[in-house]
Formats: C-alpha cells, structure tokens, sequence
C-alpha cells in the first residue's frame, strides 16, 4: 500500500482542525445563549439552532454575493421568507 503525500495529510489536518473550530464555535454559540436565558423570555432550545441556520444562511449569501454579484442573489426574498416563518407555539 502507498503511503499517504506528506500533502494529503496536511489537507487531512487541516480539515480536522476546521472541523474542531467549528465545533468550538457552535460550543461557545450555544453556551452564550444558554448564559443569556432568563426565564421563559430568554432563547431557548431550538431557538438557538434556528439562529446559527441563520447565521449559516448569511455567511453563504455573502459568499456568493461576492462571487457572483448581489444582483444575482435573491437576499431580500429569502430574508422574507425566512421571517415569515411562524415560531411553535408552546
């Protein structure tokens, strides 16, 4: 069996370290929101995750945003939909 280019391992690495970040960031995300709560009029579970999609959403509009042009993303109609959304009631 060929071993592994010392590249590839680097490549692997480096996404291993990506994949930790991002588990460090959702980590503290989802610690922050847990300090935040107060009562029932804080954020509560689910909320949380419904923000980081959210959170998710802007940082890929904004990416394509730059790499196609604003123009080309239809921002303002999916932030409405996404606002439209009603929350569960309880």
């Amino acid at each position: 069996m060929a071993e592994r280019s010392s590249s590839s391992e680097l490549g692997h690495f480096v996404e291993h370290l990506e994949e930790l970040r991002k588990l460090e960031k959702d980590s503290v995300f989802g610690a922050e929101f847990a300090v935040m709560r107060v009562g029932r009029t804080g954020v509560g579970p689910g909320e949380d995750v419904e923000i980081q999609w959210a959170d998710d959403a802007v940082a890929i509009a904004k990416s394509e945003g730059e790499r196609v042009g604003w123009e080309s993303v239809p921002w303002e109609n999916l932030l409405k939909e996404m606002l439209a959304v009603v929350p569960p009631s309880e």
